[in-house]
Order: C-alpha cells, then structure tokens, then sequence
C-alpha cells in the first residue's frame, strides 16, 4: 500500500468525523433552546457518536469504501 493512499484514506474517514461533530454542536445548540424534543435528540446522538465514528474509519480506511466495511467498523 502506498503511502499516498493511506493518508487520503485517513482524510476521508477524518472528513466524515468531521461531519459527525458539526451536526453533534448543532444538536447540542437546538437542546439549549429548551425544547424536549432537541434535547432527546441530542441525547440519542451523543450516545450513538462513538459508533458513528468507528463505522466513519472503517469506510475511509475500506478499500472500497463499500458497506462490508462499515459493518466491519460497527461490529468491532
């Protein structure tokens, strides 16, 4: 594997943690505005952020970026 590619890789997996924390503060500000049900959304995201994350590497890392990957990611 060329180093090249890994480190593409890498910055595809880093752009979709990325993303998952952008929509992670924009869940927190929505909880702040005291609406119920913000705040559970906000609740529900915070405890599936790990998983997201883990399943974000195992696509980018995947050579194919293809599901098996991501199912990869979730199950380890």
């Amino acid at each position: 594997m060329k180093k090249e590619s890994l480190v593409k890789r890498l910055a595809i997996s880093l752009s979709y943690v990325a993303v998952t924390a952008i929509l992670l503060v924009i869940f927190w500000a929505g909880s702040l505005t005291g609406n119920s049900g913000l705040e559970g959304v906000f609740n529900a995201y915070k405890m599936i952020f790990p998983l997201i994350i883990s399943i974000a590497f195992a696509v980018g890392i995947g050579f194919d970026h293809s599901g098996a990957a991501a199912l990869a990611g979730a199950v380890g």
